[in-house]
């Protein structure tokens, strides 16, 4: 039996919009030849294998029985989910279901993972998602080594990075319109399809604008991306240390969420286009280079130093996110206007 409680699970209940389902099977340890079933719509996977661990369980890969659909299935342990509640930069499971199906609820978008069934039985969540088979987009900035030769890391050209990062941006600003703030925008959450349609994935920290209160000043962009929303109180440090901005990393005062995405966003871009992140820890007095970028806005100066073959249109849109200031960050509304984009 779980030790989930009661409270918890009733809180589940009001979170999963879906009607409660059992999972078929033996379900315990993940891994291949089980099948998991809804009692709502009558669809069952059997799941083939195990894609890799997360947080709270594993991530299996499953095939539909009757249309022969392949999915991804994140199969989390109610008892984890428990144990880890109320930790402050861990990802909520609860959370991640909650806004994926308030998203579906709300029309969803392409470059927006769409969650397809929420599962439950005594011991685990199962969430129902489509399976990407292009994999992450980490995966492909970065190929696998050769032997005992590691790959070279030059990214993508910008003819190919460009329908990318259009995908990511419209998929962002949708979740900006809807007042949600991702807090793990990196190249490992966000995937593509065999066709190169790009997807945002993980919403493990994402928050809804409001959600939390804030102990000091108030400054935030709202859904529009107008300064003006609620920001949200330190916490800790969360995230992926590359991706993190400096006032996340410094943990010293309310920080705007929709304004630490943009950040991400312009890692995401940087290494997307050149292969490797434009710095090593994202705090300026610590980092030199950081510093440059963000303080002294010389980014232009770092890709000619380091040789980089990338256009001046794609180091100003990267440059417009990569601000120490939260507020002088462009929106992702702004970016999507970006010349660089406008290209062909």
């Amino acid at each position: 039996m779980s030790s989930f409680s009661q409270a918890q699970f009733n809180v589940a209940r009001r979170l999963f919009p879906s009607p409660y389902c059992t999972a078929l099977g033996a379900g315990g340890g993940g891994g291949g030849g089980f099948m998991i079933a809804s009692t709502s719509s009558g669809l069952q996977w059997h799941v083939i294998d195990k894609i890799r661990g997360c947080l709270y369980g594993e991530v299996l890969r499953a095939m539909e029985v009757s249309h022969g659909g392949f999915y991804a299935i994140k199969q989390m342990s109610l008892e984890r989910i428990s144990s880890m509640a109320g930790r402050p930069s861990c990802e909520d499971p609860l959370q991640e279901v909650a806004i994926l199906q308030f998203l579906k609820a709300h029309g969803s978008h392409p470059n927006v993972i769409e969650v397809v069934e929420v599962l439950r039985d005594e011991e685990y969540i199962y969430v129902v998602l489509p399976f990407c088979n292009g994999g992450e987009l980490y995966s492909a900035v970065s190929p696998p080594s050769t032997g005992l030769v590691p790959a070279a890391r030059t990214g993508l050209n910008e003819d190919v990075a460009r329908p990318i990062i259009r995908g990511l941006l419209a998929g962002m600003a949708f979740l900006h319109s809807h007042q949600i703030c991702h807090r793990d925008v990196s190249l490992e959450n966000i995937v593509l399809a065999v066709t190169g349609e790009v997807k945002i994935i993980d919403f493990g920290l994402a928050l809804r604008s409001g959600q939390h209160r804030p102990q000091g000043r108030m400054a935030q962009f709202d859904g529009d991306n107008q300064f003006n929303a609620r920001s949200i109180s330190p916490t800790g440090p969360f995230g992926k240390k590359h991706y993190m901005p400096p006032e996340v990393a410094m943990n010293e005062e309310d920080y705007n969420g929709f304004a630490v995405d943009v950040w991400a966003l312009g890692v995401v871009m940087f290494i997307t286009l050149a292969g490797i992140p434009p710095f090593h820890i994202p705090i300026p007095a610590r980092d030199h280079r950081c510093h440059v970028i963000a303080v002294e806005r010389r980014l232009l100066e770092v890709v000619r130093r380091w040789g980089l073959t990338m256009s001046d249109e794609a180091v100003s849109l990267i440059q417009a996110c990569l601000l120490f200031d939260p507020s002088e960050r462009s929106t992702v509304r702004d970016l999507q206007n970006h010349p660089w984009l406008m290209w062909p």
